[in-house]
């Protein structure tokens, strides 16, 4: 249940920054793929930013991801220049 709803915000927060050209979100199933080694995944949901320029610079957000948060995420990233990100 939790999982399915994180899914809906993700998809509001997809369309909200939908014309952003600095903007992707992006989904990744740690458990089905390779993630590198500076990133760590301590629980479900873990969800990280990833400058398109220097990957090594993730930033993770720590509270959990409601549609406000991460919007505020995005915004505080692109206002100190740190996007775009993919």
């Amino acid at each position: 249940q939790a999982l399915s709803t994180i899914g809906a915000i993700f998809r509001e927060l997809g369309e909200h920054f939908a014309t952003e050209s600095k903007v992707m979100i992006a989904k990744m199933d740690a458990t089905a793929n390779d993630i590198p080694s500076y990133v760590s995944v301590p629980r479900f949901p873990t969800i990280y930013m990833f400058p398109a320029k220097d990957k090594t610079k993730a930033l993770q957000l720590r509270s959990y991801p409601t549609l406000d948060r991460l919007k505020g995420f995005v915004y505080a990233a692109l206002q100190v220049n740190l996007l775009p990100f993919s």
